[in-house]
């Protein structure tokens, strides 16, 4: 899924999605897979999600565009993940993605497995 910032929609990758922050302040270039707060934009492939990319962002990191196929993954190759990330475990039916561990949660915003503890504390507030 891909942020629309003109409606405040998601969607499908086939779909058209204005996902840039435009002008943006900052630059993607040397900066491929960074999502400093310090900058107005990201360069990371969750930027795509976010709907937070630079405007420079499909120029400068084509290599992150393609690690939006694979989720949990911290080497993502030719649509495959070749390593998961921490709290996460290989699919054996998806090869692009990994799962969580069990007594965690995939958080999609961040696109990492959190302690389901921390989801709970979250619903008590």
């Amino acid at each position: 899924m891909r942020a629309n910032r003109i409606n405040f929609t998601c969607e499908t990758k086939n779909k058209f999605s204005f996902y840039w922050i435009f002008p943006s302040i900052n630059s993607c270039k040397d900066k491929c897979g960074d999502n400093s707060y310090e900058h107005d934009c990201s360069c990371k492939h969750t930027c795509l999600r976010r709907g937070n990319c630079c405007d420079d962002f499909e120029k400068e990191c084509k290599d992150e565009i393609e690690k939006e196929i694979c989720k949990l993954c911290d080497d993502c190759a030719f649509g495959k993940c070749l390593k998961c990330k921490n709290n996460s475990y290989e699919n054996l039916y998806k090869s692009s993605e990994c799962l969580c561990q069990r007594d965690f949660y995939y958080d999609i915003e961040e696109d990492i497995c959190l302690p389901m503890k921390i989801q709970k504390s979250i619903l008590l507030k």
